[in-house]
């Protein structure tokens, strides 16, 4: 199976499951946790909703920790869309896995 193009805006999975986005930046999270905005929004079963940001959540030891700019490839495990004070429509992205590429 070829993998599907990834477009500036979308990023869909490959065969399998694995997405390429790039860390956009960094939010900060108690020291327990990881959280890291992606640079783009991730094709979904369920549609978007607007200006509906995603980032990869896990818990501090489970992966390395990241940078803005590293390129990471992942498969997800589940989602969470939240709504925090200075952030609406954030959906949690859960990991099975991740590697820095």
């Amino acid at each position: 199976h070829q993998p599907l193009p990834i477009t500036d805006s979308i990023c869909f999975f490959d065969a399998n499951a694995l997405v390429l986005p790039k860390i956009a930046a960094i939010r900060h999270t108690p020291s327990l946790y990881r959280c890291y905005k992606l640079d783009t929004v991730l094709s979904l079963e369920e549609p978007s909703l607007p200006n509906e940001t995603h980032g990869i959540f896990y818990k501090a030891g489970m992966y390395e920790d990241l940078n803005v700019g590293d390129k990471i490839r992942f498969s997800i495990d589940s989602t969470e869309l939240r709504q925090f004070h200075d952030l609406k429509n954030a959906r949690n992205i859960y990991p099975g896995s991740l590697v820095k590429i």
